[in-house]
């Protein structure tokens, strides 16, 4: 005689779990951009605004890539700087907001 299978297997729907997963990460942004102030806060950020004037007053290409690559304090953040020379080109302004959510990601 067969057994009944008595396992009941209930999941949440897929959106919903995925809904739920991405909640904590939706919210941790949401904080980190509204508790952000638009000020230099840390070491990092003096890299932000020197990057850009160094770039701004670059004439030659070999200009231009030793403002990429100048330390701040052991700092060679070439990845930082790139992302705040585009940021400067696309807004035409310093935005720190975002420069602390791509910080915090």
């Amino acid at each position: 005689m067969p057994v009944p299978d008595t396992r009941h297997e209930e999941s949440l729907p897929r959106w919903l779990a995925i809904l739920l997963a991405l909640l904590p990460a939706t919210a941790y942004i949401a904080i980190s951009w509204l508790s952000a102030a638009n000020s230099p806060q840390s070491d990092d950020y003096p890299q932000f605004f020197f990057t850009v004037m160094q770039h701004q007053q670059a004439q030659t290409l070999m200009e231009h890539l030793r403002a990429l690559h100048w330390n701040y304090f052991q700092h060679n953040g070439v990845s930082f700087k790139l992302v705040a020379l585009a940021m400067y080109q696309l807004s035409g302004q310093v935005d720190l907001h975002l420069a602390n959510l791509l910080g915090n990601l």
